[in-house]
């Protein structure tokens, strides 16, 4: 009589090496895959940085090269209008001057009041007006060292000639070191042009204000004797 025993039966196909193979190199493919989208990630985000410092630099060039072109162009229409008002009033004493020993002889002395104030108007107009055009002298005792501690400017030629040849290269090669010495080298340049121009156009404001004032005053003082004459 045969007996019967219990046996459990495994429904689950049996493993083989090729299978587990197969898994494995999906499972690395999956890893491999993973690390390359991290690292494309990383590729991407350097250019678009590149991208921001590089348009960063751009507008600073930007930024200095326009104030440099402004500065520049205030000092052209100073100097500009310092010779018109030297031309015109140049023009205008040889004028009363040659005209002067003609009329001094045909006219009553009390004319030659407007005819002062004109003169003396137009003579403090002109000096304003050099004073504006002429070169402004400075005095520079500039030291290598200077340089490096930012008290001096390598771009301002008083400071520059205070130096030697060599002297000069090895500052400027210690400017160009980094972008922070060159853009204080800048700024400290676009400053002391606006001092320049600050100064010019006080003195031409001066020398138009004169020339306004002493035209309006001699014109009105003729008038004023000319109408007590008549009465």
């Amino acid at each position: 009589m045969s007996t019967t025993s219990s046996q459990v039966i495994n429904l689950d196909p049996p493993s083989s090496p090729l299978a587990d193979n197969i898994e494995d190199t999906a499972k690395a493919l999956k890893k491999t895959k993973l690390k390359n989208n991290k690292k494309n990630s990383k590729i991407k985000i350097k250019p678009k940085l590149a991208e921001l410092e590089s348009a960063s630099g751009r507008s600073i060039d930007s930024m200095y090269r326009n104030a440099y072109r402004t500065q520049l162009d205030l000092i052209r229409l100073a100097d500009n209008k310092s010779n018109i008002m030297i031309s015109i009033n140049g023009l205008i004493l040889s004028v009363i001057v040659t005209a002067w020993a003609m009329i001094k002889n045909h006219t009553e002395a009390i004319f030659f009041i407007p005819i002062s104030i004109f003169i003396l108007s137009s003579l403090f107009s002109m000096f304003f007006s050099v004073l504006a055009a002429r070169p402004k002298k400075y005095c520079s005792s500039a030291q290598f060292d200077d340089f490096a501690k930012k008290k001096a400017n390598l771009m301002f030629f008083y400071d520059q000639v205070s130096l030697s040849a060599d002297e000069y290269v090895r500052a400027v090669d210690q400017a160009c070191s980094s972008n922070e010495h060159i853009y204080n080298h800048m700024s400290r340049h676009i400053y002391r042009l606006g001092l320049v121009i600050t100064s010019k156009f006080k003195l031409l404001n001066m020398a138009y204000s004169l020339f306004i004032y002493g035209l309006c005053i001699s014109v009105l003082s003729f008038l004023l004797i000319e109408f007590n004459l008549i009465l």
